[in-house]
């Protein structure tokens, strides 16, 4: 079987989800198989439309414009929401009930 181009998977996502086209109407479009598209449907499309949330870590700035280093990085408003909203999710302990701290009363 022949692989897919990047355009041919391009416009079969749009044609999928943008203009809700039935399977045979984008065979026709494309001149592709339609063993083809529905190999391509049943595992590649499911691997793309999965949709990754960013860490902060990627969207902090982590290279200067000028000297090309990554010395320094840099906190965007975008990593700081998200540090905000998950700091909420993280379960804290305090120092009184971690059992490897010892204390003398």
């Amino acid at each position: 079987m022949k692989a897919l181009s990047k355009s041919q998977i391009y416009a079969i996502l749009y044609l999928k989800d943008v203009n809700n086209l039935q399977i045979e109407n984008i065979v026709q479009e494309l001149n592709i198989s339609q063993e083809r598209l529905q190999d391509f449907l049943d595992t590649d499309y499911k691997q793309l439309t999965k949709i990754k949330k960013p860490t902060s870590k990627e969207l902090m700035i982590r290279e200067t414009a000028a000297k090309k280093n990554n010395s320094v990085a840099i906190m965007t408003k975008e990593a700081s929401e998200l540090n905000d909203a998950n700091r909420d999710n993280i379960s804290r302990k305090s120092a009184s009930d971690n059992p490897n701290i010892y204390r003398i009363r």
